[in-house]
């Protein structure tokens, strides 16, 4: 395991991210883990900028390399509860905050976890202050899937899915559930707060608030987009697709 890197506002994110990967682009390898956490010079509301560059820059060198962005201690509870001097409000103030909700849903398929679900993950485990319900795709949501038959049991991917987001925010309670449908219990559940998406699902949350609205009678959810991630190549958008053709070579 790699010792933890530090990451402060005055950190060149771009050298320090790429030295530590090394210089192997498209690296179809695992690789060993490495956290980068940031600090308490970072105010949350650049959190998901960081998230972005770090893990757009691990989808081009090395997707499936366990990366873990994390928020130190201090950051975490100078977000929730700033202690500034008068002297210090003013630019404290004109500092951005992350928003963030008690409860959160996020789903997928989260086969062979990659860059792309690490962001997707992290974002969601720092947006969510209480509850994170990952909904995890079952057998009816991955017949059409390519290469349907390599895909990760259910059991592995939530095991996988959770262990990250716990790794992330360990405050939290993670509730895996099976999505048998496109909207699982998002539909449904009344004490739920937001949604995190990517920019290709976000018509469907934008579906779910609709089916909640008109037809359960519940409040919309917050919609809290993510975008999406590019190999080295650029072809085409970071997907579980393409390892799992490579591992059934």
């Amino acid at each position: 395991m790699s010792a933890v890197v530090q990451l402060s506002r005055s950190t060149n994110v771009e050298d320090v991210v790429r030295g530590e990967i090394g210089e192997d682009p498209g690296s179809e390898s695992v690789g060993s883990l490495i956290v980068f956490m940031l600090d308490a010079t970072i105010p949350s509301g650049f959190w998901f900028d960081y998230l972005n560059r770090i893990y757009g820059l691990v989808a081009m060198e090395d997707p499936r390399r366990d990366v873990r962005v994390m928020v130190s201690e201090l950051a975490v509870k100078r977000q929730a509860k700033p202690d500034v001097r008068e002297a210090e409000k003013s630019l404290t103030e004109s500092m951005p905050e992350l928003k963030r909700y008690k409860t959160v849903a996020v789903g997928g398929t989260f086969d062979r976890l990659h860059a792309g679900h690490r962001l997707l993950l992290a974002a969601s485990a720092l947006t969510a202050t209480e509850r994170l319900i990952i909904g995890i795709s079952g057998p009816e949501l991955l017949k059409r899937k390519k290469f349907a038959d390599h895909i990760q049991s259910f059991a592995e991917r939530s095991r996988g899915a959770e262990e990250f987001v716990l790794s992330v925010n360990p405050h939290i309670t993670v509730e895996v559930t099976e999505l048998k449908d496109a909207s699982g219990p998002t539909r449904t559940r009344e004490n739920l707060d937001a949604i995190v998406v990517t920019k290709e699902t976000r018509r469907g949350a934008d579906d779910i608030n609709r089916l909640r609205t008109e037809e359960e009678g519940l409040h919309q959810l917050e919609v809290v987009v993510v975008g999406l991630l590019y190999p080295a190549d650029g072809t085409e958008k970071l997907s579980s697709t393409r390892f799992r053709e490579y591992d059934v070579r």
